[in-house]
């Protein structure tokens, strides 16, 4: 072979070569930019349907012994024609005592975006959560009332399904309370072993969920949340994150002699073989975990767990 024809030959196999990374990387640019690539973990929808006033629920409330309707608000991606969706059931803070019509409805907004339906629901408040008594109390009738707000949401999708939701991928969590009511949701069983006065507490109000084959919780958010017995997390359970600001002064982010933080979640989540993610905010604050202009990568954080999980990662 002279030397004119192997230059033309490694001259031939260099463009070859370099219109195969051309014509990839242009394939590749367009799977990226893609809006269904980015479903479910970038903004693809501009608007959101938005419903309000739904009632769940109609439950006695022992704080001031009437019969409460309880209610949430839903939040669609608008032109979405997806014919399931993943949901997202959120629940704010408030230490059990105060709650409000509009709390966390920008996160809502944002994940709707992303092609989420996300339901916030209101839950019976208390007078109090100073003593142990107060405390399970609280907890307990959250608790139950979020089982009750999944569970209409599941019954609706067996039937008309209005909201079009995958009842095999249904995230949950919240923040403070909201964040403590739902590790109890996802991770409390009737074998656990409990305090004799809350595992009173929680059968006097029937919250403590059966393993169910109708719908899947798939992970838990825990934005600046804490529990009281890390005994309930077993093994191969729910898909945790927790998103705790280090300077918190009212959750501690480790633990102290009353209960554990996200950091002593995570470890134990973690040594009984649960997934379990961990992202401390360096300067964040107790409420900075639930409101997006204090904490500009909390979301996106939320958003790639949760992308992760319906990904099979």
């Amino acid at each position: 072979m002279s030397k004119n024809n192997s230059m033309n030959r490694i001259l031939l196999a260099t463009l070859f070569c370099l219109l195969v990374g051309i014509v990839n990387s242009h394939v590749f640019a367009q799977e990226v930019a893609s809006p269904e690539n980015r479903l479910y973990l970038n903004p693809v929808f501009e608007e959101v349907d938005f419903t309000e006033n739904i009632v769940f629920a109609e439950k006695l409330n022992p704080f001031g012994n009437k019969k409460e309707e309880l209610r949430m608000r839903i939040f669609e991606p608008k032109g979405d024609t997806a014919k399931l969706r993943p949901l997202f059931v959120l629940m704010p803070g408030g230490g059990w005592v105060v709650n409000g019509d509009d709390w966390m409805n920008d996160v809502a907004t944002m994940f709707a975006q992303a092609g989420y339906v996300v339901a916030i629901h209101k839950y019976r408040l208390s007078e109090s959560i100073g003593t142990a008594e107060q405390y399970f109390d609280a907890l307990a009738k959250a608790t139950s009332d979020q089982l009750d707000a999944i569970q209409y949401l599941v019954d609706d999708a067996q039937a008309e399904n209005r909201f079009r939701i995958d009842t095999s991928k249904i995230f949950i969590g919240g923040h403070y309370a909201g964040a403590v009511t739902s590790m109890h949701t996802a991770y409390l069983d009737p074998g656990d072993s409990m305090q004799p006065l809350m595992r009173e507490t929680f059968i006097r109000y029937d919250a403590i969920a059966e393993k169910q084959n109708e719908y899947k919780i798939i992970g838990v958010i825990n934005l600046s949340g804490a529990v009281n017995d890390l005994g309930m997390i077993n093994r191969n359970d729910v898909a945790l994150l927790s998103i705790h600001g280090d300077k918190d002064s009212v959750v501690p982010y480790d633990s102290n002699e009353y209960s554990f933080g996200s950091v002593a979640i995570d470890e134990y989540a973690n040594t009984v073989g649960t997934f379990s993610r961990l992202f401390l905010i360096e300067g964040g604050l107790h409420n900075d975990t639930a409101i997006p202009g204090l904490c500009e990568e909390c979301v996106p954080i939320m958003k790639r767990f949760m992308f992760n999980q319906l990904e099979g990662d």
